[in-house]
């Protein structure tokens, strides 16, 4: 037997519900769905634990010395540094840090993009330009309503600085609850 947690957001209470697992009954798999139906056909999420916040990226660099440097002129403040292996940082606003991690040879292409936004968009990136960073795309707005503008790391990795206000959570086409 398995319990699982579901949070009934109307009243903010817990409610504890039992779940069965249906592989013959051993508990080898349980699927728990995403939102379970109340009997008013209302949807409450489904808790398996506290919750999560995403509040740190690690990022592979090949160049140690010049990564810390770069992302120090970007404004990042350095909140450890163990060289030549590692180096964190904090955000100028907000709990979010993110850190460098040195790799041997080259980093694949992944796809994954790591976002920071900032209020003050333009003028950052003008800043930023001025003082000799390049970016591969200079601020553009998107048809999801975000302004971005990229550039990659010594290393290669692709950062996005974008402003998106509410856009961002709450986008004309987000899903109700």
């Amino acid at each position: 037997m398995l319990f699982a947690v579901i949070v009934d957001q109307s009243v903010r209470r817990l409610v504890i519900d039992q779940w069965t697992c249906r592989c013959a009954g051993a508990p080898l798999a349980v699927q728990i769905p995403r939102a379970t139906l109340r009997r008013d056909g209302s949807r409450s999420r489904v808790s398996v634990g506290p919750a999560m916040n995403l509040n740190q990226v690690t990022l592979p660099v090949i160049d140690f010395v010049r990564s810390v440097a770069f992302y120090r002129d970007m404004g990042f403040t350095l909140i450890v540094h163990s060289p030549p292996r590692y180096a964190r940082f904090e955000c100028p606003e907000g709990d979010a840090t993110f850190s460098l991690h040195s790799v041997e040879g080259t980093i694949p292409s992944t796809g994954v993009v790591v976002y920071f936004e900032c209020r003050d968009l333009d003028e950052r990136v003008e800043r930023l330009r001025a003082e000799g960073f390049e970016f591969t795309q200079l601020p553009t707005d998107e048809r999801w309503l975000w302004r971005e503008a990229r550039l990659n790391d010594p290393s290669g990795n692709v950062l996005c600085l974008y402003w998106a206000g509410e856009n961002r959570k709450h986008p004309p086409w987000r899903l109700q609850a």
